[in-house]
């Protein structure tokens, strides 16, 4: 929902005469209300960072092994709040909870709390896997996580900001590939009244915008949070914009992301950590999903790629989808909604990446729906996809586009070696 703002009071002023500015004069006899002064003095003072809620944008995680050192140390620097060691923590949008065990610094003595203002490195007592970009936080203030946010921006590019083009959001530590989704108003900076009615964003614009981000994000308005509210936009090497958040805008996965953050915030942990699986296994979970048209091939290297996986001693299973429809979705009828089904396949993913499965399966099982729906159930997981698309007109966002046409064992060489890139069968 995007949020509605009211004024507080009205306040007539002459500024050449000082009318209401300071003092009150003979002009304005009718208005008995305060001066501007003493209106800006009634304000409520924003709370200082340090009681804030806590906003810690991670910027790198740090393994060290030499000396028998096994520390993995989460760093960044803590923009809001204040965090001490015991506190139970989240990082969004990937939903990983923990507790912190220790706060580390270099060549300073140890400490059992720290606040904003500081750069600074954790560890906690399970080794999660998250990367940069994301937010920690308390659990029980958590930032927002959309795919879509309303702004208000000033576009500096020489270009000017369209729909439909690729530009990259650097927001706290994330950068992420964004489009213009919509234009509320752009503002004549020379006429600050006259809205104009436009279908671009032109150099020195100011504009109230919603930007849609290719993969949801973690963000918080600026008045909540300054450093998670504020942003640029980088067009080729260029900062070329920026601005700040003023509100989430909902987008078609709002359930699905609300029922993913409800079920992991309350999630009962086995006596078996993740970290416990993949060095056990010698890989990561993670989810495969091969996206494309009916009949373009998907099953086929599926099935390759599985048994590829295993015979490399990897723990993969592929995830039918008629298997699905036969058993967890046997009380559905026939036209069931697609959403449904959605929901029902990407729970029973889960279930599998918890077990620290590599899943490798089709768009098959939730009748081609968009595979964004299925990484919004699984947010903590790592997820590839790869788009078959044989008359290369396919615009899907992916991690590898092959025509179908390619040999088998050409296409799951890609693939692992994007999981190998990806961390998800290496330095485990």
């Amino acid at each position: 929902m995007i949020a509605a703002f009211s004024p507080r009071a009205f306040v007539p002023v002459a500024a050449i005469a000082g009318e209401n500015l300071a003092s009150r004069r003979n002009a304005t006899p009718w208005y008995d209300g305060p001066t501007l002064l003493e209106l800006l003095d009634q304000l409520p003072k924003a709370p200082p960072r340090t009681q804030q809620p806590l906003r810690m944008p991670l910027q790198a995680v740090y393994k060290f092994t030499k000396h028998g050192d096994d520390r993995r140390i989460f760093a960044g620097r803590i923009e809001a709040g204040r965090v001490a060691v015991g506190d139970k923590v989240v990082f969004s949008p990937s939903n990983k909870i923990s507790t912190v065990r220790s706060i580390e610094a270099f060549n300073a003595p140890p400490r059992t709390t720290v606040e904003a203002g500081w750069s600074t490195g954790f560890t906690l007592t399970e080794e999660i896997y998250v990367t940069r970009g994301e937010v920690m936080s308390h659990v029980e203030r958590p930032p927002l996580v959309s795919t879509r946010l309303r702004a208000n921006m000033i576009w500096l590019g020489k270009k000017p900001l369209i729909a439909g083009r690729d530009y990259k959001l650097k927001l706290g530590t994330a950068a992420v590939p964004v489009q213009l989704h919509k234009i509320n108003k752009v503002i004549d900076a020379s006429e600050l009244d006259h809205r104009l009615d436009k279908s671009s964003v032109d150099r020195n614009d100011v504009a109230d915008v919603i930007l849609e981000v290719r993969q949801q994000v973690a963000f918080d308005t600026t008045s909540d949070c300054e450093a998670t509210g504020r942003f640029v936009i980088v067009d080729g090497y260029d900062v070329a914009g920026g601005g700040i958040i003023t509100a989430m805008v909902a987008d078609d996965l709002r359930d699905l992301r609300a029922e993913a953050r409800t079920r992991d915030f309350n999630w009962v942990p086995g006596g078996v950590t993740a970290a416990d699986r993949a060095r056990r296994s010698g890989h990561r979970s993670a989810l495969v999903m091969f996206v494309g048209k009916a009949g373009s091939g998907k099953e086929r290297y599926a099935r390759a790629l599985e048994r590829a996986l295993f015979d490399a001693g990897r723990t993969a299973y592929m995830l039918d989808g008629k298997n699905v429809l036969l058993g967890v979705d046997n009380d559905l009828w026939v036209d069931a909604a697609q959403s449904e089904l959605v929901r029902r396949f990407g729970e029973v993913v889960h279930l599998l990446l918890s077990a620290g499965l590599i899943v490798v399966s089709t768009t098959n099982a939730i009748g081609l729906a968009d595979a964004t729906a299925v990484q919004a159930l699984i947010p903590d997981a790592p997820m590839l996809l790869v788009d078959i698309d044989p008359a290369d007109a396919s615009t899907q966002a992916c991690d590898l586009r092959i025509r179908g046409t390619e040999p088998d064992a050409d296409v799951i060489a890609k693939i692992t070696a994007l999981l190998d890139k990806r961390q998800i069968t290496s330095r485990v």
